[in-house]
């Protein structure tokens, strides 16, 4: 597994078995490289997340587009807002990926309590997965 560097955080036991569960699934290319993957704390939301790198077939495969907010409460309530496909730069975007463009800034959750087969919960940068898709 990955060296997961902490810095100042401390999750959980629950947090860190996610994180467990996520490297071992998706192997981040930080994984097959050897290079260790931090864990930050956002503090405003207190939420942790990790900054890393997936390959296109993962993402493609595994990738929410429709992810909600909270699934228990609404799957009206989303963040994503609407796919422009027929936009000029979002094909010029689907022509980079075709040519192995690599694309950064997606959000995504890893979220297994809903369609788990596609646990990760795109919330932004959805023209990008498409594009990878």
């Amino acid at each position: 597994m990955a060296e997961i560097i902490l810095g100042d955080a401390k999750p959980g036991s629950s947090i860190m078995e996610k994180v467990e569960r996520f490297v071992e699934r998706f192997e981040p290319v930080e994984e097959s490289l050897g290079t260790p993957i931090p864990l930050w704390l956002d503090a405003c939301s207190n939420a942790f997340y990790l900054l890393c790198h997936l390959d296109g077939k993962t993402i493609a495969k595994h990738a929410d587009l429709d992810a909600v907010l909270d699934p228990q409460e609404s799957e009206e309530y989303k963040l994503n807002r609407g796919l422009y496909l027929d936009k000029y730069a979002y094909l010029i975007m689907e022509r980079d990926a075709k040519r192995g463009r690599t694309f950064e800034d997606i959000v995504v959750e890893f979220d297994e309590s809903y369609r788990p087969s596609q646990p990760l919960k795109v919330f932004g940068g959805q023209h990008r997965v498409q594009a990878i898709k």
